[in-house]
């Protein structure tokens, strides 16, 4: 397993004299970095000065859209993909699937969300990541054959494996707490959502369709200092 962590703008205090540094968050034991790209259409107002402090640092980084149902799935879908290639992200876009309020029912939040689906695999041609928890997933998502194409990325903490919703067998991320210690990690907030890729790194960079370079091979100068982290 990879250990990286989920960030947004709640890891940050404006006005602090200390900027993140992300070569003490590598140092510290993160491999990769997910960052929150847009609460429905609204931008994270962090995501720019991550994304732009964490490129050439973390050769894997990703990006999510927390959906709402009260904003249209082209609007979300589009604006996503637009933030994936304006900051050159190299994992695809995740969904994070959480939200409760004005659930427009199973079948049209099934259509809402494959909406966005494909939106995403049109422009970046790949499927996205799910974000989501067993319990979530149990009362609104759906068993749809259709949705094993969507990487899993669970979210079930204190617990020793996680649990897998149907259709899934098995999950590719997973968020297994959301108490890490973010100062630790060199965040200015005292928590930390923290996950598990949960396979190996050649695998972690073939998720990227070609978007990273593996630092266990490269010998791009800008990333050797990486590769002498790892091992």
């Amino acid at each position: 397993m990879i250990l990286g962590c989920d960030i947004s703008k709640w890891q940050y205090i404006v006005g602090s004299k200390i900027d993140i540094n992300f070569s003490m968050v590598w140092m510290k034991g993160i491999r990769f970095i997910i960052m929150r790209g847009c609460y429905g259409k609204i931008i994270d107002p962090q995501l720019e000065r991550y994304s732009i402090n964490s490129e050439g640092i973390f050769p894997v980084r990703g990006i999510y859209i927390y959906v709402l149902w009260n904003v249209s799935a082209k609007e979300q879908g589009e604006l996503i993909t637009k933030l994936w290639k304006m900051y050159n992200i190299e994992l695809p876009p995740a969904l994070d699937l959480e939200e409760r309020s004005k659930y427009p029912g199973k079948d049209n939040a099934r259509l809402f969300v494959k909406d966005i689906v494909n939106i995403i695999h049109s422009e970046v041609g790949q499927y996205p990541l799910f974000y989501t928890s067993p319990g979530w997933w149990s009362s609104y998502g759906w068993t749809d054959e259709y949705f094993i194409n969507c990487p899993l990325w669970i979210a079930n903490w204190n617990v020793i494996k996680p649990v897998i919703p149907k259709p899934w067998t098995e999950g590719t991320f997973w968020q297994w707490t959301s108490r890490g210690d973010g100062r630790y990690y060199g965040f200015h907030s005292k928590g930390l959502d923290l996950d598990y890729y949960l396979y190996q790194w050649t695998d972690l960079i073939n998720l990227c369709a070609g978007r990273a370079v593996n630092p266990l091979s490269t010998s791009n100068n800008t990333i050797k200092h990486i590769r002498k982290l790892v091992y």
